[in-house]
């Protein structure tokens, strides 16, 4: 599992409207950026105001094999990816 951070401006649609599942490949170009590992536990983490709050509860991809919780406490290692670095997805 790795965290994943998609750059964008407004006129391009965000990763999410490709609809990621485990029966697409989804073909891209990212930079390991090490400023930006995270904890599982911190991504889901609640606090006012603060930019995780609208996704405190993981959405996982159909058929998407089972997650060990043990990993909440392990950085996760931070990928940079942007629009213009996106190819398609594959069927």
């Amino acid at each position: 599992m790795v965290k994943l951070v998609y750059g964008f401006v407004s006129y391009q649609p965000p990763l999410i409207e490709y609809g990621f599942d485990y029966s697409t490949v989804h073909e891209l170009n990212a930079v390991r950026t090490p400023d930006c590992d995270e904890t599982l536990a911190h991504m889901t983490s609640q606090g006012v105001g603060d930019y995780h709050e609208a996704y405190a509860g993981l959405k996982y991809a159909k058929d998407a094999p089972a997650v060990n919780l043990q990993r909440r406490k392990s950085a996760l290692p931070c990928y940079l990816t942007t629009a213009e670095d996106y190819g398609r997805p594959i069927r």
